[in-house]
């Protein structure tokens, strides 16, 4: 519910100009994924939920990248959409997700 706040509060307040939406739904990507693969992933194993994020974030990129390009495909911003949503992700885990407790309630309360 905050985040939906926080985006309708900087779309009413207009996107500076070199802000896509293509950036906003990286950002988005990445703030989310990691609380999608806390509920369906039970695994405390560090190297397979980061696999499964680089493997959302990957998607991310080429998804906006295909929806962006007119004509031509750019395989160079589709890895960096990728890595941009992979690090947000990171850093919202570790900066947020976990220290709110947030992640341990998911995986609590996940898809068995």
């Amino acid at each position: 519910m905050m985040l939906h706040v926080l985006v309708v509060a900087f779309v009413a307040q207009g996107a500076p100009p070199h802000l896509t939406w293509t950036t906003l739904v990286s950002l988005l990507v990445g703030v989310v994924a990691p609380i999608l693969v806390a509920l369906v992933n039970k695994s405390s194993k560090i190297k397979q939920k980061a696999i499964e994020l680089a493997g959302i974030a990957a998607v991310t990129g080429v998804l906006n990248e295909w929806l962006v390009a007119s004509g031509s495909f750019d395989w160079g911003q589709a890895l960096v959409n990728a890595v941009t949503t992979f690090v947000i992700a990171v850093a919202s885990i570790y900066g947020l997700w976990e220290p709110t407790g947030v992640s341990d309630k998911a995986r609590a309360s996940g898809v068995t």
